[in-house]
């Protein structure tokens, strides 16, 4: 269910941040950008721009492979939605708008406020 609920949230954000770029074509292009943990696994997927700055949508994960979080950044300063999972006993998130890399606004999310039926793909409220 997590994982269901984490591929939701993201779909939602990357949605809203192709809307917030207005389709303008950049004259900086980004490269693909990953870096890996000891084990292997993947740390940070995202892209860089040609200036070497984070750009774009970035994915970062855990060593065990689970998502941490995950948000845009605009020539190397964080921006718009982020979205941060909690591993903790109540398994909720953490979500932030950045503006000019300091966030502004900041509120937690339980995923227990939300549950999937029997068809995988409706989600319904408790």
């Amino acid at each position: 269910m997590k994982k269901f609920i984490t591929t939701f949230i993201l779909a939602i954000t990357l949605t809203i941040s192709g809307f917030a770029t207005g389709g303008e074509e950049r004259k900086c292009p980004t490269t693909e950008y990953q870096t890996y943990h000891e084990n292997g696994n993947i740390r940070i997927d995202g892209h860089i721009n040609c200036e070497n700055q984070f750009h774009g949508t970035f994915i970062e994960y855990r060593e065990d492979g689970t998502v941490w979080g995950y948000g845009e950044y605009t020539d190397g300063v964080r921006t718009g939605i982020w979205v941060i999972f909690d591993m903790g006993k109540s398994g909720g998130a953490y979500v932030a708008e950045y503006e000019n890399g300091f966030a502004v606004e900041a509120k937690r999310l339980e995923v227990a406020a939300v549950k999937t039926s029997e068809s995988p793909d409706r989600l319904v409220n408790e």
